[in-house]
């Protein structure tokens, strides 16, 4: 798989999938827990899902 160059309106710094931050927006409720995860930018937070998913971005990490 090729590298995918990211990049954010932040900043012209060019990012890759690894660099994204996973967001943990779940929360408990009376009838469970909603899980929610949101691939953002590590320098400002904005959504950047478009990009990669929240899987993506642990495969990247763990080196696959």
């Amino acid at each position: 798989m090729g590298r995918r160059m990211i990049k954010c309106e932040c900043s012209d710094e060019e990012l890759e999938i690894e660099d994204l931050k996973i967001e943990d927006n779940s929360f408990s409720h009376a009838f469970g827990t909603e899980y929610d995860y949101e691939v953002v930018c590590p320098n400002c937070q904005a959504p950047m899902g478009e990009f990669a998913s929240p899987e993506e971005v642990i495969e990247a990490k763990q080196g696959y």
